[in-house]
């Protein structure tokens, strides 16, 4: 353990720790939160809380330069396509599935990832390790969640 913690690795473990907490539970968080909240507010909050922690964390480890128009305008971009895109589309959808489902259609987004990569210029090469490391990752998500899959999916908002 000692070798682990003075090489860096402690540190990538507990980012990998964090990502599995924070990420893992994201599905599970937004059914909790839209059964009282609206799918819209709710993104919307989430987005507030985690600026708010990335600004202090910024501010408390002496990151106080103010960003260029161009980082301003890429992040909002970025932001943008996460907020509608991503998040808000979830959010909505979670409503009418179950937690599974939603996790297992969100966890196809790698593969998404892979295919614009092979689309948009400039075109990646895949490593065929990554696409295995995908693949395995996936089957191994879809197995987790074998029991929720087979619940029927719900026609109508919580």
């Amino acid at each position: 353990m000692g070798n682990l913690i003075k090489s860096g690795g402690f540190k990538a473990y507990a980012a990998l720790v964090v990502v599995y907490l924070v990420w893992g539970t994201t599905l599970a968080g937004m059914r909790f939160g839209i059964e009282t909240i609206h799918p819209a507010l709710l993104v919307c909050l989430r987005f507030s809380i985690a600026g708010i922690i990335i600004l202090a964390a910024c501010w408390i480890m002496g990151d106080r330069r103010i960003p260029t128009f161009a980082e301003l305008k890429r992040n909002v971009i970025v932001g943008l396509l996460l907020f509608l895109g991503g998040n808000s589309i979830v959010s909505w959808a979670i409503q009418y599935m179950t937690t599974g489902l939603g996790a297992a259609i969100v966890a196809t987004t790698p593969f998404w990832m892979l295919g614009f990569s092979q689309i948009i210029p400039p075109k990646e090469k895949v490593d065929p390790v990554a696409l295995m490391g995908i693949v395995i990752g996936f089957a191994g998500m879809i197995i987790l969640l074998s029991p929720q899959l087979s619940q029927p999916v719900s026609v109508s908002p919580i």
